[in-house]
């Protein structure tokens, strides 16, 4: 079908566009190179700290030594949380234009089949998969569950291809929710 290739244009074309507006509002900034360059070379630093400390028998190990290592871990995912923000401001980026480009494609292809999915799927996505279509032939897709799934797997490559794909560390630390005494 004609419109399934439309769909999948119109996907990689969103996912182009908002990998450039991610380019221009977060990755080409300063502030991004200043913390991503940071992040690197203190991840170097710490390497090599554990790989000096696996090197020393464990008899030779010092409480220095471990403080050292711990307070630059520490330091180390301080930074990825930071570094966190922005791909959180740059996913951001993403929705908002899908949202944008999703509502102009709604408008387009309101109640068209644009696929047939070769399997019948549970209720959960039948509800997306068949949404503003009518009759009941579940297999049938609509225009927004095939752009939402192709504009997410493509955004990936388009990530790769483009070279923004910034491999950016979880951050490791824990969530550490207040107590109140007497409370479980």
């Amino acid at each position: 079908m004609w419109i399934s290739l439309v769909v999948l244009a119109f996907s990689s074309f969103t996912a182009v566009i908002s990998e450039l507006i991610s380019w221009f509002a977060v990755y080409r900034t300063q502030g991004f190179k200043d913390k991503m360059t940071y992040y690197q070379k203190v991840k170097r630093r710490v390497d090599t700290m554990k790989k000096s400390d696996k090197a020393l028998s464990s008899s030779k190990k010092s409480n220095y030594r471990e403080k050292q290592i711990n307070k630059e871990t520490e330091e180390l995912d301080q930074i990825a949380q930071s570094l966190q923000m922005y791909k959180m401001f740059s996913g951001l980026i993403h929705m908002v234009v899908m949202f944008i480009f999703n509502g102009i494609f709604n408008v387009l292809f309101e109640g068209v089949v644009v696929a047939h999915l070769p399997f019948e799927p549970i209720k959960f996505v039948q509800w997306l998969s068949h949404r503003g279509l009518m009759g009941d032939d579940t297999t049938e897709c609509c225009n927004t569950f095939l752009y939402f799934l192709s504009s997410f797997s493509i955004r990936a490559n388009i990530q790769r291809i483009m070279g923004l794909s910034v491999e950016i560390p979880s951050w490791s630390g824990q969530i550490r929710t207040p107590t109140v005494p007497g409370m479980l």
